[in-house]
């Protein structure tokens, strides 16, 4: 569980550190199939009305090739570390 939970935590601040990476690169005129986004998730959020309760559910992921790039780095890195 404690290895599980570790691997998430590297694995999303891998994705974080990819993001970061696209917007700079995004920012110095890179190419734009290198900054380019693709966005997933459900849009607009579903949506329950009960009356008195209003339930909204939704995700919505922003990926690009340096998110996917952060968290192939950060998967080799956990796997170096076990």
């Amino acid at each position: 569980m404690k290895n599980n939970l570790r691997f998430l935590v590297i694995l999303l601040s891998g994705a974080v550190l990819g993001s970061v990476l696209n917007d700079l690169l995004a920012r110095a005129n890179a190419p734009l199939w290198l900054t380019e986004t693709l966005p997933l998730g459900i849009d607009p959020p579903f949506t329950v009305d009960l009356i008195f309760l209003k339930l909204s559910l939704g995700l919505a992921l922003k990926m690009s090739l340096m998110s996917v790039v952060g968290m192939l780095l950060a998967v080799l890195a956990f796997r170096k570390t076990l």
